[in-house]
């Protein structure tokens, strides 16, 4: 099964699977730099309008998936399904049993919505004690938590087929964006995150100086990983029919670029495959919250923002001839099955020079700094009391100037490498009194 025309978004859904204790759990799910964000902050907003104070908005799939990956095999034999629906919908008749889960894994739980509390994600809020709490909420017999009508939770970037068999009764809003965009979009997202597993594509060891160095490919190298990405996100590596069978089930897809053109008609077709309907004007105030010109504080490009441009068919002015070699078949049919080309004739309009670069002078090592040293901060006490807010650059001793200054083994690593390859310590020196312009949010 094929998808609609990109004019024209899929309607899904005849039948739908019953959502446990009738709580109806809604998630949104796209590849990296798909809009996801910009998708939950206007659902949280619609979804949630009196902001209450509940825990469960402050899980997200990635973060259950996270805590279970670092955990033991007593975790790892608690279905991950039976785990993500306990945290999220905590009724009497849904209650942990202390020997059931580590409160191990509660604990890391806890700390991964501190490190998203201090990025600022909208998704979290501002709450104390929050592993106290948690382990109350879960466990506490005298502390009852009366589920919700509709349970809203992001997933951020988990895959389709992923919610489908570890979630099977959540109803998933699937968004999906042109991949180009995407890839480039992410690139800039890379320059203001780069942590150790984005550093490869860029840099290399110098064998005979045994010091490292810029990759000479670095942008083929660059282009490549993150398309054998998107490509297996979508599942379609190996598999040619894949994303077609996608379709398929109790989801509601939505094109980014039509979410652009028509985000409050979008929106409210969405509520109605909810089965909640919601006000025309509540819509629009939400809408008008969240536009890019005001997500960014500017009309034009805020190059270091994390939401940058959010404007589609970017992708055109980034690529070349010389990338037509890039472009397996795999992804080439990608691009087809998702319906942003009828065939590969858009290759030949390519242009002989692009007419903007990938630009390394992106880069910011303040906020890449404070991201590669995510599992030191979410594992230390001390600093998290120390520097609740990690991205807060203003001011004299702030988290980034403890990291420049300790002696951690892969913080130093870390300055080792960026500082050789992307000349870290001139943007430091140089730029030291617009530590704001660095950061960009």
């Amino acid at each position: 099964m094929g998808f609609a025309a990109p004019n024209e978004i899929v309607r899904l859904i005849t039948t739908r699977a019953p959502a446990m204790n009738n709580c109806k759990i809604i998630t949104v799910t796209g590849v990296h730099k798909s809009g996801n964000s910009w998708l939950n902050a206007l659902l949280f907003d619609l979804f949630n309008p009196n902001q209450n104070t509940s825990l469960s908005r402050l899980f997200c799939l990635h973060d259950i998936l996270y805590a279970k990956s670092q955990q033991t095999a007593a975790l790892n034999s608690f279905p991950l399904a039976q785990l993500a629906e306990r945290l999220l919908a905590p009724t009497p008749q849904n209650r942990f049993e202390l020997q059931q889960v580590p409160e191990a894994a509660l604990d890391l739980l806890a700390k991964t919505i501190r490190w998203n509390q201090a990025r600022r994600n909208r998704e979290y809020q501002e709450l104390d004690n929050i592993r106290q709490l948690l382990t109350e909420y879960c466990f506490a017999a005298t502390h009852e938590q009366e589920a919700p009508e509709v349970c809203f939770i992001p997933s951020k970037h988990m895959p389709l087929q992923t919610l489908r068999r570890q979630f099977p009764s959540f109803q998933v809003i699937w968004l999906i964006r042109d991949p180009r965009d995407a890839l480039v979009s992410y690139f800039y997202h890379a320059m203001g995150a780069l942590a150790e597993h984005y550093l490869a594509d860029f840099i290399e060891l110098d064998g005979a100086r045994q010091s490292w160095r810029l990759r000479n490919n670095w942008r083929a190298e660059f282009i490549q990983h993150r398309m054998r990405e998107q490509l297996n996100y979508y599942g379609r590596c190996h598999d040619n029919n894949a994303v077609g069978r996608l379709s398929g089930g109790y989801e509601f897809l939505i094109k980014y670029e039509q979410l652009l053109d028509r985000t409050t008609e979008i929106l409210q077709q969405l509520f109605e495959w909810v089965g909640r309907p919601v006000d025309s004007r509540r819509v629009e105030a939400a809408v008008e919250k969240y536009r890019f010109d005001k997500l960014t504080g500017s009309a034009d490009e805020k190059p270091d923002s994390f939401v940058r441009k959010g404007i589609a068919g970017e992708w055109r002015a980034y690529f070349q001839q010389a990338d037509t070699s890039l472009f397996g078949q795999h992804y080439l049919d990608l691009l087809v099955d998702l319906g942003y080309e009828n065939d590969n004739d858009w290759l030949r309009n390519l242009p002989n020079t692009a007419t903007h670069e990938f630009a390394l002078d992106r880069f910011r090592p303040r906020s890449s700094a404070v991201y590669a040293s995510r599992e030191i901060w979410i594992n230390d006490e001390t600093l998290q009391r120390d520097y609740p807010r990690p991205f807060d650059f203003s001011g004299e001793a702030t988290y980034f100037d403890f990291l420049l200054n300790c002696q951690h083994e892969t913080m130093r690593a870390w300055f080792e490498k960026t500082g050789q390859c992307f000349d870290v310590n001139r943007q430091i020196e140089e730029r030291r009194s617009s530590a704001d312009e660095l950061l960009g949010y």
